[in-house]
């Protein structure tokens, strides 16, 4: 393998020699500045070809010498290589060894957060049973009797310590598919990645064969049938990621449908808790909470939104056929026509409202409706977040070494200054200064801002739990410390005002804007 480095190290210096020549005599725009930094850049570039290829200068010089100094370096260097590649295979083992032992000890507790946030799921009962399994394995492994003799420990933990010792490879690479399995499915809870049971465990099978390749010692050709399993493998993950994501967006879409149905047969007064989702349209897709990079797939506001909300409060919007689509929000799509009766019968129902206030004339009807039926005490204001590179990922994306990725920032701080003026003309509502941070705010009844508190979703991993603080905090200021999103829009709001009359009498299906 290192004649392998060697040969592309020589490549890299050739190429970087013809860049050299064009650098020094090519003509290149600019002044004299740019030609030097060219030219050192591909100096630099050329250096690292000769750290790669020293192998086969060494060779040369045995060649004029009649030495055999290059093999030997080889060999010393190849023997320091698989001394650190050890030493790192160790010190790996024991980190998932003891990752098993963390996770079977906090499994009970992931098991009541999640079971808490999705009731009717297994994926916390998936945790469990894992979790307690691979720490079982791992203490058997380490000599502890855990099963009493009278229940056949002896039978099932001597020949499974037996087994465990002879082939250490196989618990290692297994530990290390089922910590990165259940990473997967209990960290989807507390940063809302919209991750599937089946793509979280896509995830770390697919950066199996690259895994097993550097720690088991594989011949160059081995490693490159490893690199292309798994890039094969990471196409199957993409595949199986968009299945899953439809799948999502399919059944929340459902859920919205039957709770829109209920509504109409619920009585005044005991219809079902839900929270109204409203924004413009050409928003969707755009209200980042972390930057997109290479490592870190886009998570958007909307989907962190319907798991802080969870599981008291179903998140619901309107939506038209066609529109860009991600996991958020439970949509009822339909017609244009009408919009606004069905916002109006959605709105009093709602028992939170959240708006990314607009420009738009639709948003701005909305607002209005707000104001006219004194729906501030739950109603919830976004201002968007301006996300840099700065700040924390809660990083997912496909292990395939030919993944395409797109790094992109909104600045939403020009629509906010039009969205300013356009509210303040219409409903007379000085919406606060734009903060690049975003903000969650609350209105008071002389609609000046009651309330108000920053998002920074990009400055914290887990973008759930923190979303879901800053909702209690602006919604419940007085009792923030004692107050949990239990029942939330069923208080009286801060303002003394009770939500509007909730009269179900048609279904909610689209609305226009």
């Amino acid at each position: 393998m290192q004649w392998v480095y060697a040969a592309f190290g020589l490549l890299m210096i050739l190429v970087g020699s013809f860049a050299v020549c064009i650098a020094l005599f090519g003509k290149i725009d600019g002044r004299w500045l740019t030609r030097l930094g060219a030219v050192l850049f591909t100096v630099a570039f050329m250096g690292f070809g000769v750290l790669m290829a020293w192998p086969i200068f060494a060779g040369i010089g045995d060649l004029l010498s009649g030495t055999h100094h290059a093999h030997e370096m080889i060999l010393a260097q190849r023997a320091t290589d698989e001394e650190s590649k050890r030493t790192e295979y160790l010190w790996f083992r024991k980190s998932l060894q003891g990752g098993a032992i963390v996770f079977a000890a906090a499994a009970p507790l992931l098991f009541w957060g999640m079971r808490r946030r999705d009731t009717g799921s297994l994926r916390p009962w998936v945790v469990l049973a894992a979790g307690l399994c691979a720490g079982y394995v791992v203490l058997v492994k380490s000599g502890l009797h855990l099963l009493p003799s009278g229940f056949g420990g002896d039978l099932i933990e001597r020949p499974l310590r037996g087994w465990l010792s002879h082939h250490e490879a196989l618990l290692f690479f297994g530990l290390y598919i089922v910590i990165f399995f259940l990473a997967g499915l209990a960290g989807a809870n507390f940063t809302g990645l919209p991750v599937g049971p089946w793509t979280a465990f896509f995830v770390p099978v697919a950066a199996l064969p690259c895994v097993a390749s550097y720690y088991l010692n594989f011949s160059w050709w081995k490693q490159t049938l490893c690199w292309l399993l798994t890039v094969f493998l990471g196409l199957i993950l993409n595949e199986v990621r968009k299945a899953e994501h439809q799948g999502e967006m399919a059944k929340r879409a459902a859920r919205a449908s039957a709770l829109s149905s209920r509504l109409l047969e619920a009585h005044e007064g005991s219809h079902p808790p839900f929270a109204l989702y409203l924004r413009p349209f050409v928003s969707t897709g755009k209200l980042d909470t972390q930057y997109v990079s290479e490592e870190a797939d886009a998570l958007d506001l909307e989907t962190v939104l319907s798991y802080a909300v969870m599981p008291k409060l179903c998140l619901i919007g309107l939506n038209r056929p066609q529109e860009q689509a991600i996991v958020g929000a439970g949509y009822v799509y339909g017609a244009d026509q009408g919009w606004f009766d069905r916002f109006q019968k959605l709105a009093r129902s709602a028992t939170a409202i959240f708006l990314f206030p607009s420009a738009r004339a639709g948003t701005l009807d909305e607002m209005q409706w707000i104001i006219d039926n004194r729906a501030f005490g739950k109603c919830v204001f976004l201002m968007p977040e301006t996300v840099t590179g700065k700040g924390y990922q809660a990083y997912a994306s496909s292990p395939s070494p030919v993944r395409l990725y797109e790094e992109r920032m909104y600045d939403h701080a020009p629509d906010w200054a039009r969205t300013r003026a356009a509210v303040f003309e219409r409903v007379k509502i000085r919406l606060p200064e734009y903060q690049g941070s975003g903000a969650a705010f609350t209105l008071d009844e002389n609609r000046g801002v009651q309330q108000m508190e920053p998002l920074l979703l990009s400055r914290s991993i887990m973008k759930v739990m923190r979303l879901r603080k800053v909702i209690r905090r602006v919604l419940r200021p007085k009792e923030f410390r004692k107050a949990s999103l239990d029942g939330i829009g069923r208080l009286e709001s801060p303002l003394g005002l009770q939500n509007a009359d909730p009269k179900n009498d048609n279904t909610v299906e689209e609305r226009s804007r």
